[in-house]
């Protein structure tokens, strides 16, 4: 129903947009101090200014404010017929409304705070005009259809799945997702790792932009220019010399060459712990060294002859640069005790051990075991002395007796008894050979190995045996 000028409103039934427009047209009510400002169309009032709805009658009430002077203005749900245009002061809808219009709040360079409220507590969306931010507080989030997420007017492809696998990007920190804050990376950039296939890879372009290397084509490669990068084709040439090395054969100096390792060099087999070591040639003399250096080492060396392939000899070796006594020297261990030593003075068995042939003990300490037997076949040592029980000589003359001489350890001499009937006859400078001679009716004769004495005198006469020297 209209609203008559200068009445008091208690009640009507129908708000319509006619109801509005009288309202404008009020310019006094003295019981309540409603008023028309006669100019803009506004409701002045000492109160606030407010419409209710109770048992199908809308109410307005005026409280002890000024309408004009922005008080609040609480509007149940409206059904009208008009356009319902322009509201100045905060205002507080307590009930659904619906706009079929724009809806504009402040206006250019003058926005006001608007709000809305989840079913959550603290849940709500903000616009505050202050900072010009839209924020969402509390559990409230922002819900965006895959592909639908626009960055400036470039839209964002990844989906939600791709994105999330940030999320299982592990060790990362507040600080790294605070330097991720920081990249000023558009959309169209993110989108290129979306868009990255196979073999591409992201690099700066000749502008500065963030663009996509494709895979180049097959056997280029990757070239900078010092400025930028490209797949380029490689230049090829033919190797010009290669040089064998110690222990290498082959080579050359042009085309295509080979290098081979040395025969010499060749460790044939490895296996289960074993080194083997063959050089299939004449006097190869294969060696095994270690140490710490050619002058500080240890060689084990097969030797063979210089015509041939045999094996001569092994020979060990031990190097060193010190001149201390034994240094240098091998040592031989048997489950852990030291057995044999062999130093500067030749061979040193350990205290308590002994020497043995085919298991029968042949020199135990300082002296040979009893069983020990010296002959022709096992002596080839310098001549026994006659201390030692032996002659002091390596010879004797033939067909000769031994004689000590004036010392009773000097070497043994020797008398030869090369003349029939030669006997040793002892004197003052030593026994000597010679002959009986025979006297006055004595004859003698010598024979080889014998001697005959005959009595050649008259009978009745006595006779004397002189034997003499000749």
């Amino acid at each position: 129903m209209p609203i008559p000028p200068n009445d008091v409103v208690a009640c009507v039934t129908t708000a319509t947009a006619d109801d509005f427009n009288n309202m404008k047209k009020w310019v006094s009510c003295t019981s309540n101090g409603h008023r028309h400002d006669g100019t803009n169309g506004r409701i002045h009032a000492t109160g606030d200014f407010k419409l209710k709805e109770s048992s199908g009658c809308y109410y307005y009430a005026f409280a002890t404010s000024d309408i004009a002077a922005n008080r609040n203005v609480t509007l149940p749900a409206l059904t009208t017929n008009g356009t319902f245009s322009f509201l100045e002061m905060a205002q507080t809808f307590t009930a659904a409304q619906t706009f079929t219009a724009a809806v504009t709040v402040g206006v250019n360079d003058a926005g006001h705070d608007v709000i809305f409220y989840g079913n959550t507590a603290s849940a709500n969306m903000t616009w505050d005009a202050s900072v010009d931010d839209l924020i969402l507080n509390g559990d409230a989030r922002i819900v965006v259809p895959d592909g639908r997420l626009v960055l400036g007017s470039t839209a964002v492809s990844a989906t939600a799945a791709e994105l999330n696998l940030l999320d299982c990007v592990s060790g990362l920190v507040q600080a790294d997702f605070t330097k991720l804050a920081a990249i000023c990376a558009t959309a169209a950039e993110v989108n290129l790792l979306n868009a990255l296939d196979r073999g591409s890879i992201i690099y700066g372009n000749a502008s500065g932009a963030t663009a996509v290397l494709g895979q180049g084509s097959c056997g280029q490669v990757l070239t900078s220019d010092g400025t930028d990068i490209s797949w380029q084709s490689p230049t090829t040439g033919d190797i010009t010399g290669v040089t064998a090395g110690t222990g290498l054969c082959g080579g050359g100096t042009s085309g295509s060459v080979t290098l081979n390792v040395e025969a010499s060099q060749a460790i044939t087999a490895l296996t289960g712990g074993d080194l083997t070591i063959y050089e299939d040639a004449n006097n190869a003399d294969v060696s095994f060294k270690m140490g710490t250096s050619a002058t500080e080492s240890l060689t084990i060396q097969v030797l063979n002859g210089c015509s041939n392939k045999t094996a001569e000899a092994v020979h060990f070796s031990t190097a060193t640069a010190s001149g201390t006594a034994n240094h240098g020297m091998m040592v031989f261990d048997i489950d852990g005790t030291d057995i044999l030593n062999i130093d500067d003075d030749g061979l040193d068995i350990a205290s308590g051990k002994t020497i043995s042939i085919n298991g029968s003990e042949v020199l135990s300490g300082s002296a040979l075991a009893s069983a020990v037997k010296l002959n022709n076949a096992n002596w080839c040592g310098t001549d026994l002395s006659v201390a030692n029980g032996g002659t002091g000589v390596s010879a004797l003359a033939d067909k000769a007796v031994l004689i000590s001489q004036d010392c009773g350890t000097d070497a043994v001499g020797t008398v030869v008894l090369t003349t029939s009937g030669q006997l040793i006859i002892g004197g003052t400078n030593g026994p000597a050979a010679a002959t009986i001679t025979a006297g006055t009716g004595i004859s003698v004769t010598n024979g080889a190995n014998s001697i005959t004495i005959a009595n050649t005198a008259s009978a009745g006469v006595s006779l004397g045996l002189v034997v003499a020297l000749s």
